[in-house]
């Protein structure tokens, strides 16, 4: 009476118990002290279905298969790889009824497919990949229900499985490749199109290059979530194509899938957007309609390769001082100073000073005092916008409260350190500048010019004093080596990895 009543006690804690692991234990501890109790047999064949852990759940398929391997054990574990929403449990399940009756388990699944309910037919498809996927009858079931079920969710569930084989895509290529054509589902092309590898299969690339203009919007979009999965938007018979759909495409998530596609497919070096007129002018017009919204990011990636448009850059320009997201300010500044035209010196200037940005404001400083058409390989003229330039990088180099903005204003500085004014300069900064590393930056500069003179002998004697001078113990060990190198060598003088000169961008 006692045994019993404790047995019924453990019952009951393995169906209320909260703590998976708990509950799991108090299971096994079941089956193996009441193993003849029948009452424990017939909960074990309850949670196998209901147990909320499928960990849980595979553990109880192990209990009873192993201890009650029989007519009804084998009937409980059918239900479970009917039913079970997990993949693994249906797999485990699966395992065990085919060591318990080798073959009838898999031709009792593929018999189902057969069954007129489309939910059934779906759930024997997950059960034969999940348990025997490397069987051929399977791949070959795969094929018939793609090519023959009525039902959409179904043949979409096949393509589904299918595409989980893997590498065995290449025995299917006949079965995808019709299904995209003359499939009347859109959800199941798109199945079939996740498939795919443009990159892997010539075909595959056709494949889904035709889908681009496929008469449903979900198919296109798809299209576009492959190239941009495998970053092959940049293929030369693709960028037309997504040019041609993001002009004429009414359906926004497609366009922005390709506009997302065409920056993933990007390589450096090169455009994923055509050099045409036509293409700049909608990218333009496209984001100027709203310039802050999230949706025109991946347009925005774009048309910054267009800084050589004077539209293009007046736009750049605006964002860039008006945008409320600091990284695209930096990224948007940063490619404008790159271009170095003279119509965006205005907003260079102006965000050099005034971004709240220290990282904005050094983008900008990196876009100022760079060599102008004056400049030819016989001498050196510097203009009046140049000296400009200068002027303003002399002020951010000094005044500038954020080091990373001095640190960049000097390493555009150190280009012009045959300037008196800014030679001086760079030498009385790198002994006050409040900042070790903006010191130690302009130190290696010093010494990075000096290496060059005919009398080395005035920098030696300033880097003597900062030795002995610097308060920063690693600046003044720099200034020391430096020394070492400037008096002791007559090769090149590497520039050292100090300062900020690696930390602005």
């Amino acid at each position: 009476m006692q045994r019993g009543a404790e047995a019924a006690s453990y019952r009951r804690a393995a169906v209320e118990e909260p703590h998976d692991v708990i509950r799991g234990n108090l299971i096994k501890t079941l089956a193996d002290r009441w193993p003849d109790d029948p009452e424990t047999r017939s909960l074990l064949h309850d949670l196998v279905h209901v147990d909320g852990s499928a960990r849980n759940r595979k553990g109880v398929v192990t209990l009873l298969a192993t201890r009650w391997p029989d007519d009804r054990t084998c009937e409980t574990l059918r239900r479970v790889i009917t039913t079970d929403p997990e993949r693994s449990v249906l797999r485990h399940a699966g395992v065990w009824l085919d060591r318990i009756r080798p073959g009838a388990a898999r031709s009792w699944t593929l018999e189902r497919l057969n069954s007129p309910d489309a939910d059934a037919r779906g759930q024997a498809l997950t059960t034969l990949c999940a348990v025997w996927e490397d069987h051929d009858d399977v791949l070959t079931a795969l094929h018939e229900v793609i090519a023959t079920d009525d039902h959409p969710s179904v043949r979409e569930t096949a393509l589904r499985e299918l595409g989980g084989l893997g590498l065995r895509y290449a025995a299917s290529r006949g079965v995808v490749r019709d299904c995209l054509a003359g499939d009347n589902s859109p959800e199941v092309r798109c199945a079939a199109l996740r498939i795919l590898d443009p990159t892997a299969d010539p075909e595959a690339a056709e494949l889904v290059h035709s889908a681009l203009v496929d008469p449903a919007p979900i198919v296109r979009a798809a299209a576009m979530d492959v190239l941009y999965e495998h970053r092959c938007a940049g293929r030369a018979v693709t960028i037309p194509a997504l040019y041609e759909l993001i002009v004429v495409e009414e359906e926004p998530r497609v366009r922005a899938a390709a506009l997302r596609a065409m920056v993933a497919g990007r390589r450096d070096g090169s455009r994923a957007w055509p050099d045409h007129p036509e293409a700049i002018t909608w990218l333009r017009e496209y984001i100027a309609v709203d310039p802050f919204d999230e949706s025109r990011r991946f347009a925005l990636m774009l048309i910054k390769e267009f800084v050589d448009v004077s539209d293009v850059r007046a736009l750049l320009g605006d964002i860039a001082e008006r945008h409320p997201d600091e990284s695209v300010r930096r990224s948007v500044i940063t490619r404008l100073g790159l271009g170095d035209h003279g119509d965006t010196k205005a907003v260079m200037r102006r965000l050099a000073s005034s971004d709240p940005s220290g990282y904005v404001r050094a983008c900008a400083v990196q876009g100022l005092g760079w060599w102008g058409e004056e400049a030819d390989d016989t001498e050196l003229v510097r203009g009046a916008e140049l000296l400009r330039d200068i002027e303003i990088l002399c002020d951010r180099a000094v005044a500038d409260s954020d080091e990373i903005v001095r640190g960049a204003a000097w390493e555009r500085l150190a280009v012009h350190a045959d300037i008196a004014d800014v030679s001086a300069l760079m030498f009385r900064r790198a002994a006050d500048d409040p900042d070790a590393d903006v010191r130690a930056q302009l130190l290696v500069e010093i010494v990075d010019d000096a290496q060059y003179a005919d009398d080395r002998t005035p920098t030696a004697v300033y880097l003597t004093e900062r030795a002995e001078r610097e308060t920063d113990l690693d600046t003044g060990q720099l200034a020391a080596e430096l020394l070492t190198d400037l008096t002791q060598g007559d090769g090149h003088i590497q520039k050292r990895p100090v300062g900020t000169r690696y930390l602005w961008y």
